[in-house]
């Protein structure tokens, strides 16, 4: 029986659907169809592998796949553009992150079915993850195929939009009701409030999506009172999340991007940014306890709880175990002796040391001892050299349309060092997309003017012009310091 909470889910999908068709009609999208699929998906995606929204509204398990399902139809779309020679053919030289990305998910997809055949991974197992990268790699390809310049636009619009309805959810389900478009585990923050994770699976989904509904509001919306309003509720939703790795991967974005774009105004970064923080934690302190909102300084409790200590010796037993099997790894963390026996000399319970919850929580080590060392390698490579291809091209092209994807990533890629999932991870399925953008913008010479606002040229030439009228200063103080003791009788 459908309760009131699939019906919820039931509204939100037919309002995606309608803003989906809108937004692509807005951009006046020459490839209606696989642009209205690809933003429909990014509105939705993250219900239809829910648990709890296939439990409220059942027939939303006959869309459980639907990585697999847009990967199908867009590459029937493909197909359709090729056999009708419509489609403009694609250069075959590959980007550098490329050459990784493809280095990584072919290596992956060699180990799971080594591990398959040599008894390491069930069968069904084996299936599960060479039919999640395969799909990933497909999903990627096309992806590449399909984008344009409309594409792109409506993609950055759906970004902020799915930021504001996500926005909306996360202060519904903290403040009111906690079950209220809940798509996974309840997760405490403090007291009786649980962490808010929006129309995302996880709180950390719903963060990594503030942060670039964030971005993509500060480099697309014009109206300054429009902006500061959009980034003030996206930065209130991100506290609401409750994730210390969410708020660090987002000062170390924001930190990353003044090196990058703004090096000699970055002194001015470093005090503000401490200085934002101090004012937040006062008025936090004078106007919450203020008006009771919260209850007593339990929020202290989740904010500064030492998580770093469990985490550490997590890492520790990740260390002694990955050089017996460096080279290949142990294929699974499930039905593992070598890992049970980690998590329980850690202090963990059984739904740990039999893998069903937690992990070694970084991403890296993980990969390390499932696979060996040269699949996280590859990821390294391929997260670090997409980050700078876009630094590269962004300040080449004097365009910042670069900076959205790229953060996203960024940001991500910060995030899973505490963390120990990619694709399986809701929001590293969500990196194919960035990735795909990036590389139909190079391979297909997309048009990105205009797509942002803003000059990263001026920004660049205002800190050099800083930078050179201090030294001309200087040089000028200096001789006339000179001049005045040469002057002086004493001389």
């Amino acid at each position: 029986m459908i309760t009131n909470y699939g019906y919820y889910f039931l509204i939100y999908i037919a309002i995606c659907a309608f803003y989906s068709f809108y937004v692509v009609a807005s951009v006046k999208s020459k490839k209606f169809i696989p642009d209205f699929l690809l933003v429909f998906w990014i509105m939705t995606f993250q219900i239809y592998a829910s648990q709890h929204a296939i439990y409220e509204f059942p027939k939303l398990g006959m869309v459980k796949g639907s990585y697999e399902l847009i990967a199908f139809l867009l590459i029937v779309v493909v197909l359709l553009e090729f056999l009708s020679k419509d489609s403009k053919q694609m250069t075959i030289k590959l980007l550098s992150y490329e050459k990784y990305l493809f280095a990584y998910f072919l290596l992956s997809i060699f180990l799971i079915r080594l591990h398959g055949f040599l008894g390491n991974l069930t069968p069904y197992l084996t299936f599960f993850w060479t039919k999640l990268y395969v799909t990933g790699l497909l999903f990627y390809y096309v992806l590449t195929k399909v984008i344009t310049r409309e594409t792109i636009q409506a993609i950055l619009k759906t970004l902020i939009t799915l930021g504001i309805f996500s926005s909306v959810v996360s202060i519904y389900q903290f403040f009111q009701d906690s079950k209220f478009m809940r798509l996974a585990s309840f997760y405490d923050a403090f007291g009786k409030y649980d962490r808010a994770s929006g129309v995302f699976t996880w709180p950390y989904d719903n963060g990594m999506m503030m942060i670039i509904a964030i971005f993509a509001t500060v480099f697309t919306v014009k109206n300054i009172r429009i902006k500061a309003v959009l980034i003030a509720f996206f930065s209130f939703t991100m506290i609401l999340v409750f994730t210390r790795g969410v708020w660090l991967s987002f000062l170390g974005v924001l930190f990353i991007h003044g090196f990058i774009y703004y090096k000699n105004q970055m002194k001015k970064i470093i005090v503000i940014i401490p200085l934002t923080i101090l004012i937040v934690f006062i008025v936090i302190n004078v106007y919450v306890y203020g008006f009771k909102l919260l209850s007593g300084s339990q929020w202290e409790e989740r904010v500064f709880a030492d998580t770093v200590s469990t985490r550490l010796v997590l890492f520790e037993f990740a260390l002694d175990a990955i050089p017996s099997k460096w080279l290949i790894g142990y294929g699974d963390y499930k039905n593992n002796y070598v890992y049970f026996k980690g998590m329980v000399n850690a202090g963990h319970g059984l739904i740990w040391a039999i893998g069903n919850k937690g992990g070694i929580h970084n991403v890296i080590l993980q990969e390390a001892f499932v696979r060996g060392i040269f699949a996280p390698l590859l990821f390294i490579l391929f997260f670090i050299k997409f980050m700078k291809h876009n630094f590269r091209e962004s300040i080449k092209k004097n365009n910042f349309v670069y900076c959205i994807p790229n953060y996203f990533i960024l940001s991500f890629f910060l995030y899973v060092f505490s963390v120990g999932e990619y694709l399986q991870s809701r929001t590293g399925y969500l990196t194919l997309l960035f990735f795909a953008m990036v590389s139909a913008i190079h391979h297909k010479n997309i048009d990105v003017s205009n797509l942002t606002i803003g000059s990263i040229s001026n920004s660049l030439r205002e800190g050099d012009e800083k930078s050179n009228t201090l030294k001309l200063s200087n040089k000028i103080e200096h001789k006339t310091d000179t001049k005045d003791i040469k002057s002086n009788p004493a001389y």
